[in-house]
């Protein structure tokens, strides 16, 4: 592979594997994956229950160790990063989607979209700022301060899309993002996911069983029992 090839490169994962102890039963979940992603791509991760998804996406995600292998985000290497390194990193290049929004309730669209800039040492001034404009882009201008009960369930997600985009990550995890939802919602949010996705040039990393998706993404990955299946 040349080195133009390798600057393109977000994510290079090489003889990945992980597993899990369950009393005196060793479960392994990923074994020896090889995965390469390029910088933009949007890719879909699929599978049955238990192949595998979620675990990869922690793995990427620094939210979770891989038993071996390597993880390569943006020409860094994980693996050799210190746990205040990894929580600077995360903070700085990925923005994560879940199937439950995992929104504070007690806080509105706004403060929620506003806590990770706030956390990042943002003014309290910018970060309602620039997430007053990601908001209007996703459709939530009439959303601001109305607080996660008041939001439908594709109002929610868009606004956990907000948050997760806030600090212009260069990689975006979404595990089941629009499981939660009926399929014209999930249909309508991934749409208006995707063209900010492209806008902003992210890379993205989808675990989905969703047909849906799996056909307006550049590329699927699919895990069986833990390995890619071809």
């Amino acid at each position: 592979m040349n080195n133009q090839n390798m600057n393109n490169q977000t994510i290079s994962i090489n003889a990945l594997s992980k597993s899990y102890k369950i009393g005196s039963k060793k479960i392994d979940v990923l074994k020896n994956l090889d995965i390469k992603i390029n910088k933009g791509e949007i890719v879909a991760v699929m599978g049955p229950s238990g192949s595998g998804k979620s675990t990869l996406l922690h793995l990427i995600g620094i939210l979770d160790r891989p038993d071996s292998g390597n993880i390569n985000l943006f020409g860094k290497t994980i693996n050799d990063m210190s746990e205040v390194q990894k929580s600077r990193f995360r903070l700085k290049n990925i923005g994560f989607v879940y199937q439950f929004h995992n929104l504070m309730f007690d806080f509105t669209a706004l403060e929620n979209t506003m806590i990770p800039q706030m956390i990042a040492g943002f003014s309290k001034k910018k970060s309602k700022k620039e997430s007053l404009r990601i908001l209007d882009n996703l459709g939530l201008k009439n959303r601001t301060n109305h607080k996660p009960s008041e939001m439908s369930g594709g109002e929610q997600q868009r606004c956990a899309f907000a948050r997760a985009i806030i600090n212009q990550p260069n990689l975006l995890i979404a595990d089941e993002p629009t499981g939660n939802l009926d399929q014209k919602t999930a249909e309508n949010v991934f749409k208006i996911i995707k063209e900010i996705i492209y806008e902003k040039k992210l890379t993205a990393i989808i675990a989905t069983h969703s047909e849906y998706i799996s056909n307006q993404v550049d590329r699927v990955i699919k895990l069986v029992n833990g390995s890619i299946y071809e």
